[in-house]
C-alpha cells in the first residue's frame, strides 16, 4: 500500500480561498509513492471524503468535498485533496457522495399550525394585561398558532457485502415510538460536531433502505420535541378551562438501538 505525505514547502503548501474575510476552500497536495494514479487513492493516509480539516479557527467547518490525482513522472503521484465550506463553491449544498461505513445526519425545520382553545397564562398583551387562561379564545373557536417541527434524517451507507437484515433490528416494531434512552447521532455532514438527543425528545418515524450508487443506503428518520405529550385542559359545562394544564402520552415509548446508527 503506497504512503502519502503532506508538501508543506513553499510552493507546494496549501492554497487558501477567503470570501468576505472567511476561509472556504483549502486545497491540500499530498506525495504519494506510486506511479499508478489509482493506487494512489488507496494511501491511508489521505483525508478521506467528509473529513473536517480543523475543530476550531479559521478552518473550522471545511471538510473534504474532492480528491485530485496526477502523475508528475519519475515513480510518485501528486494528490490534491480539496476541502469547502457550505459558502463556498457550493458543493456541500448537494448530496454528500456516497461511500461504504459513511453516517451523518440531515436537519430540516417545517412551520405547522394548530389550533389553540385557552391562551398562556402570564403572558402581557397589548393593554399591559394577561388573558384569562382558564376563558376559551374567540367563544371556543380557539386561534391558530405556528410552531417548529424537526425533523432528523440519519443516512447510513454500507457496501452490499457489508449489509443483512440484521441492520434494520426489527425497528418496525418501533416505528411512531418515542425514544426512552438518550441517543447519539451522526455528525451533521460536514461537520464533527455530535449530536446528543436526550431521553423523551425524538420520536422514531420510519426507516427506510435502497440500493443507490452500487451501495445500500438506509435512512432513519426521527422527530424531535421538546415533548411528544399531548397537552389539555379540563373543562366545565360552560367550555372554561378547571385546574392546570394536563398532559397525556399518547405515543408507545421504546428504547432504540444505538448500534443501528453505527
Amino acid at each position: 500500500m503506497p504512503t502519502a505525505t503532506l508538501l508543506t514547502e513553499r510552493g507546494k503548501s496549501p492554497v487558501l480561498r477567503f470570501r468576505n474575510g472567511a476561509m472556504t476552500r483549502v486545497v491540500q497536495r499530498w506525495r504519494v509513492d506510486t506511479d499508478d494514479e489509482k493506487e494512489a487513492m488507496t494511501a491511508p493516509e489521505l483525508p478521506a471524503y467528509g473529513d473536517v480539516l480543523g475543530p476550531s479557527g479559521d478552518d473550522a467547518g471545511l471538510s473534504v468535498v474532492d480528491h485530485e490525482v496526477e502523475f508528475e513522472g519519475g515513480d510518485y503521484c501528486i494528490v490534491h485533496v480539496i476541502y469547502e465550506s457550505a459558502a463556498g463553491s457550493g458543493a456541500l449544498n448537494s448530496r454528500p457522495r456516497p461511500a461504504p461505513n459513511l453516517a451523518y445526519t440531515e436537519r430540516t425545520y417545517s412551520v405547522q399550525t394548530v389550533n389553540v382553545k385557552y391562551a398562556l397564562p402570564n403572558v402581557l398583551v397589548g393593554t399591559g394585561t394577561s388573558h384569562d387562561p382558564n376563558l376559551p379564545i374567540a367563544g371556543g373557536d380557539g386561534a391558530p398558532k405556528e410552531v417548529i417541527a424537526t425533523h432528523l434524517v440519519v443516512t447510513i451507507w454500507r457496501s452490499p457485502a457489508d449489509y443483512s437484515n440484521a441492520d434494520d433490528m426489527g425497528l418496525e416494531e418501533l416505528q411512531g415510538s418515542v425514544i426512552t434512552n438518550e441517543l447519539d447521532l451522526p455528525p451533521i455532514f460536514g461537520t464533527a460536531v455530535p449530536l446528543t438527543y436526550r431521553r423523551r425528545k425524538l420520536r422514531y418515524l420510519f426507516s427506510d433502505v435502497k440500493g443507490e450508487a452500487g451501495l445500500v443506503k438506509i435512512e432513519h428518520h426521527f422527530e424531535a420535541r421538546t415533548d411528544h405529550l399531548f397537552h389539555w385542559r379540563k373543562q366545565d359545562d360552560k367550555g372554561n378551562a378547571i385546574g392546570d394544564e394536563q398532559t397525556s402520552a399518547i405515543y408507545e415509548v421504546a428504547d432504540f438501538p444505538q448500534a443501528a446508527l453505527r
